[in-house]
């Protein structure tokens, strides 16, 4: 599956309708999630350490085209990412309408908001959103 298909999305609507509306000024993306390791070792593993995954680091990094006059969905981020609000987004391997798309879903906040202003280049926003305190836990969703 192509990268250019990918999806970033603002939901405008609730959590029980959402509304995903497309943040078409998104350049690159990324979606690390770090599984943090607990010492599961045990005697009978023939000397071996074992470790087993407990908490998920999960973010979204990536670049948007500085874009707050044309787009209401970038001016929309811009505000919740100066305000400290949160907001709900998803990040989809295709148009999230689509039936097979899988996209994970989750309302956080930006740790980093970095708009850089080289002379011979558009102006582009290098970000970090991560999941912060919600009635919601991040779900990862099949659109059936």
């Amino acid at each position: 599956m192509l990268g250019l298909s990918a999806v970033f999305a603002l939901n405008t609507g609730s959590y029980g309708s959402p509304v995903y509306s497309v943040v078409t000024e998104t350049r690159d993306l990324k979606l690390p999630a770090d599984f943090k390791p607990a010492d599961s070792s045990t005697r009978g593993m023939g000397g071996y350490a074992t470790k087993e995954p407990t908490l998920t680091d999960l973010s979204v990094q990536g670049q948007l085209l500085y874009n707050p006059s044309d787009s209401t969905v970038f001016a929309a981020l811009m505000a919740a990412a100066y305000g400290k609000t949160p907001v709900e987004v998803a990040v989809a391997d295709g148009p999230i309408a689509t039936s097979g798309t899988s996209y994970l879903r989750f309302t956080g906040k930006f740790g980093k908001w970095e708009k850089g202003e080289e002379l011979e280049n558009v102006q582009m926003v290098d970000f970090e959103f991560a999941p912060c305190q919600s009635a919601h836990p991040p779900a990862l969703v099949t659109t059936p």
